[in-house]
């Protein structure tokens, strides 16, 4: 895959995720409906992590984001436990559209570098963010089912 595309995925299922969110009240990306187990912020908080996590190891590891989004939007995380200090909707939604500029200004360099511990699947920097779009659509897919199912009643 070239540079100008994979950069170009992410953009693309980025913004298809922010028109989601922006297009849902507040309230709306809190509810859980029945059969999910989290709610459209959760989704794109988590999305928003895990990029983070993963990319803090070709980082010196050093995170980008506040403690507070890992202990709102991390695996094993739930909406049932958050607290007050939970991230406003406006702040993630901010951070996701800055995230793609910021990932292709550090990495468009560096997409055949291997990691420095590889995982199952993945080798290189290219192929982890080959996992991390896939990752970032299956969760657009719940936000969709949920904004479906939302708008429906």
């Amino acid at each position: 895959m070239n540079e100008k595309n994979l950069f170009g995925q992410m953009k693309f299922w980025r913004n298809f995720m922010i028109g989601f969110l922006k297009e849902s009240d507040e309230e709306s990306l809190l509810l859980i409906p029945d059969g999910f187990s989290n709610n459209m912020l959760w989704n794109a908080g988590h999305v928003l992590v895990t990029y983070d996590e993963y990319l803090s190891s070709l980082n010196d590891g050093s995170k980008q984001l506040e403690k507070k989004y890992f202990h709102s939007f991390s695996t094993g995380t739930s909406p049932v436990d958050w607290t007050e200090d939970l991230p406003r909707a406006e702040a993630i939604i901010q951070k996701l559209e800055a995230q793609p500029d910021e990932i292709h200004k550090k990495f468009e360099d560096r997409l055949q570098e291997d990691l420095p511990q590889p995982l199952p699947l993945e080798r290189t920097i290219e192929e982890l963010f080959c996992f991390l779009i896939g990752h970032e659509c299956y969760h657009l897919g719940t936000i969709k089912s949920i904004s479906r199912i939302i708008k429906s009643k």
